[in-house]
């Protein structure tokens, strides 16, 4: 009997053990989401800063013949389509004029940026002004020249195409907190970091994974914590932190960061 209430308690300690082994792993899980979903949030409040335009305006111009029953200058309506666009970091946002008579049925064209393409067209185009908005066109590098090859089309005819050209930037503040490393310049740094580890931390952009580095660095001064280890490279005095799901590589002063980023990414990944 007395052998039976041993081995059940020693059953009942070895459950109790496992139990709250799976409970410290899974309520370190939830801080570790919990730290990401700040992470996360706190970079969702951008997106709205123009980055760039194009470089001027562009211009179709034509003369449709084949819309209704409508009769002007010998059966002819004429045609004056003008486009302008600025540059978010997640989107186009283009100017349109109609400088004709009538709507134009349908403007249509692809944008390129170099890292990607994205397809557009926008229907009644009507007279005077009008602004329309292409989303889920990320700045993927430091730099972006853009170009946007268009058509109008009226009357069941294109009477017309165009091609208009610009560029977009990552703005100065952001591309300052980024430090040259091993590339000798901080652009080079930054582009092939963001595409290391972009996907890997859910940036959308490259905008996005600089802020949420920078807010990693903010919340382990705010924290205390001390740096993992060095990290030997290009640059001196490089220290690796790691916050919740994150890892961070940073230029310190006395273990405590002051200095340039260098990487950021998932803590499990490699830099």
């Amino acid at each position: 009997m007395r052998r039976g209430i041993l081995r059940l308690t020693g059953m009942i300690a070895i459950i109790l053990v496992l139990v709250g082994v799976f409970c410290t792993r899974t309520l370190a899980n939830v801080e570790d989401d919990l730290r990401a979903q700040q992470v996360t949030n706190i970079t969702h409040n951008y997106g709205n800063e123009i980055l760039g335009s194009s470089d001027s305006s562009s211009e179709i111009r034509g003369i449709q013949t084949n819309k209704g029953e409508e009769k002007i200058l010998g059966n002819t309506l004429p045609n004056y389509v003008i486009l302008n666009w600025n540059a978010t970091e997640d989107s186009i946002i283009f100017d349109i004029t109609n400088l004709g008579i009538d709507l134009v049925d349908l403007v249509y064209g692809t944008i390129d940026t170099g890292n990607m393409k994205k397809s557009f067209q926008f229907s009644n185009v009507g007279i005077g002004k009008n602004k329309y908005t292409v989303s889920g066109v990320p700045l993927l590098t430091c730099e972006e020249k853009i170009k946007i090859v268009w058509y109008a089309k009226d009357g069941g005819e294109t009477f017309g195409s165009a091609t208009s050209t610009g560029s977009r930037q990552i703005p100065q503040s952001l591309l300052n907190l980024w430090g040259p490393g091993s590339f000798g310049s901080r652009t080079k740094c930054l582009d092939y970091h963001f595409g290391q580890h972009g996907r890997e931390v859910f940036a959308s952009n490259i905008c996005e994974y600089v802020r949420m580095a920078d807010n990693v660095r903010r919340e382990i001064i705010n924290q205390k914590l001390k740096p993992v280890r060095p990290v030997s490279g290009a640059t001196p005095n490089v220290y690796r932190f790691e916050y919740g799901i994150y890892y961070l590589h940073a230029v310190c002063k006395n273990y405590v960061l002051s200095g340039d980023l260098i990487s950021f990414g998932e803590k499990n990944s490699s830099p």
